[in-house]
């Protein structure tokens, strides 16, 4: 922090509201993850409002076992954003499950699977956080969710490492730095 900020010192005489904000700022400075730094920097936003459920295994080798991608705990039903601006390159079914595929930047490709149902076509252009789909199960007769997926190149890479923040506006509540209380009537 004392990069962002110049003389340590300083920081420890800020106001709490200024040390808040100079936490955000090193943050919002620290260095990006490997994956990111590789991908050219393609953050994206996470595809849905939930906590990973079941993390990314790397597969021992192209048909090797692993788990290729995320998993989001979610209820079937719930809407699907695109994690980044791109175009569809796919927007169909695989062996009856269905699944959309964005074609991002750097070539970075993301999919999302087993949806309930599809809002997009192959070729549309989306911008980040555009609804693409419904969310369906996980993976084929499992609990329901989303399997979220990403390629660089032709190598998958685990895509928490490239998700950005989430868009917590709405979880922000300011609150006065000092109380006083209302003077009774």
């Amino acid at each position: 922090m004392a990069k962002a900020t110049g003389d340590p010192r300083l920081v420890a005489q800020a106001s709490p509201m200024r040390r808040v904000a100079l936490c955000i700022v090193g943050c919002l400075l620290a260095p990006l993850p490997a994956t990111a730094a590789r991908a050219g920097t393609v953050l994206l936003a996470p595809p849905v409002d939930a906590a990973i459920a079941r993390p990314f295994e790397a597969p021992v080798g192209p048909y090797g076992a692993g788990h290729r991608g995320v998993d989001y705990a979610v209820s079937t039903g719930t809407r699907i954003r695109a994690a980044a601006a791109g175009r569809v390159t796919f927007a169909g079914s695989v062996a009856g499950a269905r699944a959309v595929t964005i074609q991002h930047r750097n070539d970075v490709r993301t999919t999302y699977s087993v949806l309930s149902q599809i809002l997009v076509t192959t070729d549309d252009h989306v911008h980040r956080g555009q609804w693409i789909g419904l969310s369906g199960v996980t993976h084929p007769g499992q609990a329901p969710g989303l399997h979220f997926g990403v390629k660089v190149g032709d190598v998958y890479v685990d895509p928490a490492t490239l998700l950005g923040a989430s868009d917590i506006t709405q979880a922000l509540h300011l609150a006065p730095l000092s109380w006083q209380p209302v003077p009774q009537v």
